[in-house]
């Protein structure tokens, strides 16, 4: 059974800056490895992640490593469900901030996915990524 879980995060104080491509490596690494798709973007301080695959890994993932991981705090679970339809073929990690411009492919290719979630999925993550990058919806629009 597919599952998805995806949640916001704050990057802990004791973290430096230069970690964070530490912590997206791993993260990419891990969930490739483990059959875990998704998503993790690093934004001004603060980590959006959606993760899929099989329910037992997305769920260990979570509660057993994001949820103990120092890298984090004021994780706020947003969504948690079986899905039908798997939006991600891989696992992508990027930093969007003033100094690191997101790369238009990537761009384009999360907006794919978002094309491709369950409707009841898509509504939550277009919401958050519109925070994160605030003309996704003029880009989405140009893509359709």
């Amino acid at each position: 059974m597919r599952y998805a879980i995806s949640y916001v995060s704050t990057k802990s104080p004791s973290v430096k800056e230069e970690e964070i491509y530490k912590v997206l490596e791993d993260s990419c690494s891990y969930n490739n490895e483990n059959n875990i798709t998704g998503l993790l973007v690093y934004f001004d301080g603060n980590f959006f992640q959606l993760i899929e695959g099989e329910k037992e890994a997305v769920r260990e993932l979570f509660y057993n490593k994001i949820k103990k991981d120092s890298h984090h705090r004021n994780i706020i679970k947003f969504l948690e469900k079986e899905i039908t339809n798997p939006a991600y073929d891989g696992y992508d990690c990027d930093i969007v901030n003033n100094q690191f411009k997101i790369d238009t492919s990537k761009l384009h290719k999360y907006i794919n996915h978002l094309k491709v979630l369950d409707p009841e999925v898509r509504k939550p993550v277009t919401a958050i990524l519109k925070s994160i990058i605030p003309d996704i919806e003029s880009r989405l629009a140009t893509t359709s």
